[in-house]
């Protein structure tokens, strides 16, 4: 079992955005330039405008997803080890799960998600972003 996997992750999956934004756009949502956070109910759209611009990018992200992908990327340019990095976690069955499963596909990262359809998207009352699932089949 020399190809097994080593390394298991199992996390909440998101998608980590980035785009070079004017000081404008941050002061039109309220936004403070390199102070992460989580997005108000009101704050939501700057997420279409931030898609627009040049050089907007997505990837997967959240704490798990990240630290998973940056030990493949040591296994695999340090140690010349493919395969050995797998991660769980749940997605929603639109364009977004899609993106995710082909970034990690061209990191060569193993993975298994729970796929859900979903009904819609909120924001809880902390700010953090949720998803009210529908057809969930707990498989």
């Amino acid at each position: 079992m020399q190809n097994a996997p080593v390394v298991f992750g199992l996390g909440n999956t998101f998608i980590d955005c980035s785009a070079v934004a004017s000081h404008e756009l941050l002061e039109k949502y309220g936004l403070q330039f390199g102070v992460p956070g989580n997005l108000t109910e009101q704050q939501i759209p700057v997420l279409n405008e931030l898609g627009q611009l040049e050089g907007y990018h997505e990837m997967p992200g959240g704490s798990t997803l990240n630290t998973v992908r940056a030990i493949n990327y040591l296994m695999k340019n340090k140690y010349n080890r493919e395969n050995t990095v797998m991660y769980f976690g749940a997605i929603a069955k639109d364009e977004k799960g899609e993106t995710i499963k082909r970034f990690l596909d061209d990191e060569g990262i193993l993975y298994k998600f729970d796929e859900h359809e979903i009904e819609e998207t909120e924001v809880n009352e902390n700010g953090s972003t949720t998803v009210t699932k529908t057809n969930f089949t707990g498989q």
